[in-house]
């Protein structure tokens, strides 16, 4: 299921982000950390009913995956060159979604096709008030 959506969200690495965003993914962290402070209670003799709840606590208040959500989010605004065009040599462009590159042929004239044809343009103007 993780994979069956299109675009972007095929690659592998999506498919982790959206695991770990996920809303369940706090009651799994809640997990490891009450186990993590069953097994921590061992070697420091502080009782597991002391150190769960603090551990339970902690991932309420960090909230992991809305960490790893803003983390990315962050990450996207900040000098990303997804989805932007950038203008190339001789009229052609590239643009690029962040995970492929494409290269295409701008729509309309380049500036020496357009100034060709403005003086081409003219001189056709020139002939025919001459002939008038």
């Amino acid at each position: 299921m993780a994979l069956s959506d299109y675009g972007r969200n095929t690659t592998v690495s999506e498919a982790c982000f959206r695991t770990i965003t996920h809303p369940l993914t706090n009651l799994i962290c809640i997990i490891v950390a009450v186990s993590i402070a069953a097994f921590a209670s061992v070697p420091t003799g502080i009782p597991p009913y002391m150190l769960a709840p603090i551990g339970f606590m902690l991932v309420i208040l960090i909230d992991p995956a809305g960490v790893a959500s803003r983390l990315k989010a962050r990450s996207g605004r900040q000098g990303a060159t997804a989805g932007r065009s950038e203008p190339v040599a001789d009229g052609w462009q590239a643009s690029g979604n962040g995970w492929s590159l494409t290269f295409q042929r701008k729509r309309g004239l380049t500036r020496g096709a357009a100034r060709s044809n403005i003086a081409a343009a003219a001189r056709e103007r020139a002939a025919d008030s001459c002939r008038r």
